[in-house]
């Protein structure tokens, strides 16, 4: 899209949430003529705070940013949509693998297997079997699953 051509010439009848799209931003006269939109400043003040460059300047400048304000509010609608679709996605997908978690077997045959080792060394050595401590871990022992990080 070229500087200086409204950007709502053919969206002027787009409505969101009822509001129209861009009514709340300022009308210019948006035509490339900047000789007859602004006169010729008078020698000597060419420079000066109202001179003709400033004023061109602020109207271009008002223009492009009516037009990037634009296009961040169309794009910031795409991507509240996507983060609302990415988070129920997730939501749901937590939801479903939180009622399968399960203990891990590995882990219990391995603590299992700790303490037959130590059973079969105690009775061996001649100690009583009584004193090897008993496996945290059995396969009637209820799961609690382990998060990796606190929130405390």
């Amino acid at each position: 899209m070229a500087l200086g051509k409204n950007p709502d010439s053919d969206q002027s009848n787009r409505h969101f949430f009822g509001f129209s799209k861009r009514a709340h931003l300022p009308t210019y006269d948006l035509s490339d003529d900047y000789e007859q939109r602004f006169p010729e400043d008078p020698m000597g003040e060419e420079t000066g705070q109202n001179a003709r460059v400033w004023r061109t300047y602020l109207a271009e400048s008002a223009d492009f940013d009516a037009m990037m304000v634009g296009e961040a509010r169309d794009g910031l609608d795409a991507m509240l949509v996507f983060a609302g679709l990415f988070s129920a996605v997730v939501t749901s997908f937590l939801v479903q693998t939180s009622q399968n978690l399960q203990a891990d077997f590995t882990e219990t045959t391995a603590y299992l297997l700790y303490e037959l080792i130590a059973v079969q060394r105690a009775a061996a050595d001649g100690n009583p079997v009584n004193d090897v401590s008993a496996s945290p871990l059995n396969p009637t022992s209820t799961f609690v699953p382990n998060y990796p990080c606190r929130l405390d």
